[in-house]
């Protein structure tokens, strides 16, 4: 078996002289030649080359596997030697491919690693995002029971929240969608606590009035207990005047008998003044406790009456959410609408509750 070299240095099966077997082993020592220098498979240029040879190599052994199958068929009784010389063939060409070959698996393993690497810094990346956007979520949660100053400063925090597309990239939507709801949120929060708060004031103040009464009512009590004491002062002095009225009965039975009739009508008169007195404080006092208790009760009525309106209007906002969303707004802007109106920051635009 031999071969010949044609252009581009083709190598082929053909007859079996010497002649021809030398043919083949000077094509095969030009392909050894051309395929010397292995490229830098680190080099766009040289991986491209390091392709381009295997390719042209792998070209080359299945054209000599094709020839030597087909010569076999011809001629079967020169089978070994075609099998032989090919061996030999491919041996020599694969001398050539391998450090091609493990070339290309350097540059391959660490293509792969570079592969690696890149996914994990994408992981990084995600993650990063991630936590900024939980970040914003966690503006609405642990609100109850803070006091308004608090609540404030998370407004101020979750205003200067810078969200783009740079500090969110994909997430940008979902951190547009939580920060609206964060700030929503607290809005929320501040206009209840406010509420909260004034109606503390609004106690305070009651309670305040209540006790300026009571402290009018002590300084009233008071005077009453005075002028009773004073009206029993009264009373004794004249218990010794009528003592002195009746030593003197001796002198005059007719001016003890007028004494003692005045000093009568002057006791029944001054009974009848401290009953009445009496009568005046029992009554003082029951009509300022009537007054405290209706004042109370009206204080009650008006929480209540509050608490049922807003309830009333939470009722009609909702409806009103509703309805906007059955006309093809997304409830988050539905929400927003209905929020802007209700405090009539939309001119010409009211909810009737």
């Amino acid at each position: 078996m031999g071969a010949k070299i044609v252009e581009k240095n083709e190598i082929r099966m053909i007859d079996y002289g010497n002649d021809d077997k030398q043919l083949t082993e000077i094509a095969l020592f030009a392909l050894e030649e051309k395929y010397q220098k292995v490229p830098d498979a680190g080099t766009k240029k040289g991986y491209s080359e390091i392709k381009i040879g295997l390719k042209e190599m792998r070209g080359i052994l299945k054209k000599l596997e094709e020839k030597r199958k087909e010569k076999k068929k011809s001629v079967l009784i020169q089978g070994r030697l075609i099998d032989s010389e090919a061996k030999k063939i491919e041996e020599f060409i694969l001398k050539v491919e391998l450090p091609y070959k493990i070339e290309k698996e350097k540059e391959d393993i660490k293509i792969e690693h570079l592969a690696q690497a890149a996914e994990e810094e994408e992981a990084n990346r995600v993650l990063a995002l991630e936590s900024k956007l939980k970040a914003i979520v966690d503006f609405k949660e642990g609100l109850l029971g803070k006091d308004l100053d608090y609540l404030k400063d998370r407004l101020h925090q979750a205003n200067n929240i810078v969200v783009n597309n740079i500090e969110f990239e994909h997430l940008i939507d979902d951190a547009r969608k939580e920060i609206e709801i964060s700030l929503e949120t607290l809005h929320l929060a501040i206009s209840e606590r406010q509420e909260f708060e004034d109606q503390q004031e609004i106690q305070k103040k009651a309670q305040k009035e209540m006790d300026e009464r009571q402290a009018e009512l002590d300084k009233k009590q008071a005077i009453i207990d005075k002028k009773e004491a004073e009206e029993k002062q009264k009373i004794r002095d004249l218990q010794i005047e009528k003592e002195a009225q009746d030593r003197a009965k001796k002198a005059s039975e007719m001016e003890a008998i007028r004494v003692k009739q005045e000093t009568d009508d002057r006791e029944a008169q001054l009974k009848e003044e401290a009953e009445q007195a009496k009568r005046d404080l029992i009554e003082a006092e029951a009509r300022i406790k009537r007054e405290a208790e209706q004042e109370k009760q009206r204080l009650i009525d008006e929480a209540e009456a509050r608490e049922r309106n807003k309830k009333h209007k939470v009722r009609i906002n909702n409806k009103a959410v509703e309805c906007l969303v059955k006309n093809g707004l997304s409830e988050t802007v539905a929400k927003k609408a209905v929020t802007i109106i209700a405090k009539k920051l939309v001119d010409n635009v009211t909810i009737s509750y």
